[in-house]
């Protein structure tokens, strides 16, 4: 297998899985693949590698008849111009594996699944979707058309078994090499600072981190500051202006909208804690971002990044929010040699999640042959 098209409908957007596409997609050019994107639109130049943009067939894009035929048209071009010998569909939308086996049912389609149901869709905001490209008014059955699945941890892949009898095989996410090559300073004392990263959308739960902050955190530590940075997402724009508003009257908080890399690994190394309330997390990179640049994680017992991370030794869970004032007290608390054994042990973790791990992994899975069973994925298991 020697040529992957790669679909992501949004890959200008700022975000967990538009970021992984990219460092799959350069860590695949990197193994002297042949690689193209078929996407809305990308935010960066990757060397090599051929985007198709999904296309205007006749008359603005508005509304989900025009968005699909767009889709449809491009894809097809996509396809045959670029003949692949697979397709990874890098975002849980199965209508591009549909699409995909319409045009031609004989290339192998994989796809990527972060979570089966789209947990930020709403009566008012679906119109937002579409025009991104994204379908969550359709069945998610259709993922049993796809050949092989994949999922980001147990969590997911056990949701997905659970409401689709679908069996799949689990590839960790992993962080950029710009994180694995960093060399943070893991010994000395910081600022007693707690920093949360993700997409501004109110299923990141930002608002109870500030509420944890100001009641609980504030008044015992004067000094303490909370940090919260993200891109905006045009689906949720009111609740950026709703952070922006609570920053702005509390010099405490600092909100960073789309920080740069070099940035955001600076912010993440002067915090002390990295504290991680998404509603339903299925992995979460911005904690492991976060834990391999020194700052002490706080994340959910129910999420990815758990299963991965040994609690107490590497991370700190939680099973409620009640919960995390305690142990963000109990982080500050620590001396210095446990301190930095906290934080060595969660790095030395996060160095397992590198892109060529996951692209490794990616890879294996999609040059297994198909199988008549669409029930369960290419040779995987829940």
């Amino acid at each position: 297998m020697n040529r992957i098209l790669v679909v992501h409908p949004h890959l200008y957007i700022t975000g967990g899985s538009e970021e992984l596409t990219k460092i799959l997609v350069r860590e695949l050019r990197s193994r002297s693949l042949e690689v193209a994107v078929v996407t809305k639109d990308i935010d960066e130049d990757i060397d090599g590698v051929e985007v198709w943009r999904f296309k205007n067939t006749g008359g603005k894009i508005d509304g989900l008849r025009s968005v699909l035929e767009s889709i449809t048209s491009t894809l097809y071009d996509a396809i045959n111009s670029f003949s692949p010998d697979s397709i990874l569909i890098m975002i849980h939308e199965p209508v591009y594996a549909s699409i995909s086996k319409i045009i031609n049912p004989k290339i192998p389609v994989g796809i990527y699944i972060h979570y089966p149901n789209e947990e930020e869709a709403s009566r008012e905001n679906i119109n937002d979707f579409i025009t991104m490209y994204r379908f969550p008014i359709f069945d998610p059955k259709m993922y049993l058309i796809a050949d092989v699945h994949m999922v980001n941890s147990a969590y997911t892949a056990r949701t997905l078994y659970r409401l689709y009898g679908i069996e799949s095989n689990i590839v960790y996410p992993c962080i950029d090499w710009i994180y694995i090559n960093e060399e943070p300073d893991l010994e000395s004392p910081r600022e007693p600072i707690i920093i949360s990263v993700g997409r501004i959308v109110p299923h990141k739960n930002f608002e109870a981190i500030i509420d944890i902050f100001r009641r609980y955190i504030a008044p015992k530590l004067p000094r303490s500051r909370l940090i919260i940075a993200g891109s905006p997402d045009p689906r949720f724009r009111w609740y950026l202006e709703k952070l922006k508003s609570i920053s702005e009257t509390d010099d405490r908080i600092e909100l960073h909208i789309s920080p740069s890399r070099k940035k955001l690994i600076s912010l993440y190394q002067e915090s002390s804690i990295y504290l991680h309330a998404r509603i339903g997390e299925h992995f979460g990179m911005a904690p492991l971002e976060a834990i391999s640049q020194g700052a002490v994680g706080i994340v959910p017992s129910r999420s990815g990044i758990a299963e991965v991370m040994d609690a107490g030794s590497e991370v700190i869970v939680y099973d409620s929010l009640s919960e995390v004032p305690q142990k963000i007290l109990y982080i500050f608390s620590l001396d210095r040699y446990r301190l930095k054994k906290l934080r060595s042990r969660a790095r030395f973790k996060a160095l397992f999640h590198n892109p060529e791990r996951f692209a490794k992994e990616i890879l294996n899975y999609l040059s297994i042959p198909s199988t008549d069973d669409h029930t369960r994925g290419w040779g995987g298991s829940a």
